[in-house]
């Protein structure tokens, strides 16, 4: 009887899969090894080239492999031999016994595994160099992402120690894997090219009228549309005062990169997308904003003791811990940046890097020019004062014509500090700047030395309300810092110099 193509084909796959079993008899860790290193540098590989030609690193891809070959194929290997074991020893019943298997790797596996993952990673990534790094990479990023791997792998590990036979278990789990890191990277994939937009969109059209019912499966998968970012909006009670915050995010799970942003006093969590370009940040992390306490939709207490450096640094702490993150990425802009450095002087370990835009250091490092002392802005006149601060906020001659075009209403509905009309907001906002004014007669700049974190020092090339030299005399005095020129002006400093701020946050 002559065989078909597709039975020599499945007869070809039976072969390979029992040279793999016999493989897996004489040799089971060298072939899980192999079969790890495989796997595990094929998914990275097709992480990075979904992503675009400029995420590929032969480097993580090795690094990748190297952990599969060395922790983790031992790792599985030994684990799993031993839980099958003890399966066995165990007076009960297969499921019950699966059950408690999958728990025990929940409560013990699984913890050690993410750790040793994150420390080798970030090692080999010339990111941790001390325990101490490492303990601050870990305790970061350990619990998120337990919770993540718990919503998945339960129910992976549970149908294979039920299903497949023991041997089988590590590989199974290295297949799944793959899948996984692929999905997850498509998920996250998406074309900032208008042109990509508009060509994926028409072969999307012409898929839906050949393949509808494929399209419809997977049309997440096939859409090169850019996603957005989902918000999630919440009123935290802190320090006697109600702190309205936002978090951004485009990921089905919690991130391990997480960015705290302190906002100028130009901006609030409305208005935030005129500024920032949150998508392309909320892409790489979490990113988390709130209203200064006086600004936007938080509280605004009348009484002077309400407002000073002190309380902004605690308000921020209190809400970080709200949000159950111990550390994250800090960006500070304008006032942001004069409170990020108070912030990362008083708590190092929360901050992994600090990224300063637009802002100064107080002192004889300088301070953003005193718009408080317009007198269009102490009398609340918001269409005038958006006009005061047009030739400062951008010093090209040819801005004040296109901001009145396009831009005026932008800006004055932006300028939250000074158009805000709720009953107090006058006499709140007065204190909220006598207290960056007082802060500024002295700011950080004898202590900048002090800052361990890397930094970023961002500055518009037309930006007139705070200049290239408040960034250069940062960069004097703060040991791992980088200064950055955007040819943008104060306003735009988070949506054009997003990609720069974005590259140094990866790197760190």
């Amino acid at each position: 009887m002559k065989l078909t193509r597709s039975q020599k084909f499945m007869f070809k796959v039976l072969g390979l899969y029992y040279q793999y079993i016999e493989l897996l008899e004489d040799e089971p860790l060298k072939t899980k090894a192999a079969t790890a290193f495989v796997l595990k540098t094929a998914a990275r590989l097709t992480a990075q080239l979904i992503a675009g030609p400029k995420a590929f690193d032969i480097k993580s891809i090795l690094a990748m492999g190297t952990f599969g070959v060395c922790i983790d194929a031992p790792l599985a290997h030994y684990w799993f031999s031993n839980l099958s074991k003890l399966m066995a020893k165990l007076n009960m019943s297969k499921f019950p016994s699966t059950v408690f298997s999958c728990l025990l790797s929940m409560a013990t596996f699984d913890p050690l595994y993410t750790t040793l993952y994150f420390a080798f990673m970030g090692y080999a990534a010339g990111k941790l160099k001390t325990l101490q790094d490492i303990y601050g990479e870990v305790s970061g990023k350990l619990w998120p992402c337990l919770l993540d791997s718990w919503k998945l792998w339960p129910a992976v590990n549970f149908l294979c120690m039920y299903f497949v036979p023991e041997p089988l278990w590590t590989p199974t789990n290295y297949v799944v894997g793959y899948g996984w890191n692929v999905y997850l990277s498509l998920q996250d994939s998406g074309s900032s090219e208008e042109e990509e937009e508009t060509n994926g969109e028409e072969n999307l059209d012409h898929l839906r009228q050949e393949h509808p019912v494929a399209v419809a499966l997977f049309s997440n998968l096939l859409s090169k549309k850019k996603p957005k970012a989902k918000q999630q909006e919440k009123v935290h009670e802190i320090n006697g005062e109600k702190i309205n915050s936002k978090m951004f995010s485009m990921h089905d799970f919690k991130c391990n990169e997480r960015i705290l942003l302190l906002m100028d006093t130009s901006m609030d969590g409305t208005t935030i997308h005129k500024f920032v370009n949150m998508d392309a940040f909320a892409k790489f992390a979490d990113v988390l904003i709130y209203d200064h306490r006086g600004l936007g939709k938080s509280s605004m207490p009348k009484q002077a003791s309400k407002y000073s450096m002190d309380i902004f640094v605690s308000d921020a702490v209190a809400l970080l811990k709200a949000s159950q993150w111990r550390n994250c990425h800090v960006i500070g802009v304008g006032f942001g940046g004069m409170l990020a450095q108070e912030l990362t002087l008083r708590h190092p370990e929360i901050v992994t890097s600090l990224v300063l835009a637009g802002t100064g250091a107080g002192g004889e490092g300088g301070a953003n020019f005193g718009v408080q002392s317009l007198p269009s802005f102490k009398n609340g006149d918001a269409p005038t004062f958006a006009k005061d601060i047009l030739s400062l906020v951008d010093t090209r001659a040819s801005a004040l014509a296109e901001f009145e075009k396009d831009a005026f209403w932008t800006f004055q509905e932006g300028l939250a500090s000074a158009t805000d009309a709720r009953d107090g907001a006058d006499v709140a906002r007065k204190l909220f700047f006598k207290a960056q004014q007082v802060w500024c007669k002295e700011g950080c700049w004898n202590k900048l030395s002090e800052i361990v974190a890397p930094t970023l020092c961002v500055f518009g090339t037309y930006d007139g309300l705070s200049r290239e030299e408040n960034a250069t005399k940062i960069q004097s005095r703060v040991p791992k810092c980088t200064k950055v020129a955007v040819e943008t002006n104060h306003f735009r400093l988070l949506h054009d110099g997003a990609e720069s701020i974005l590259n140094f946050l990866k790197a760190n």
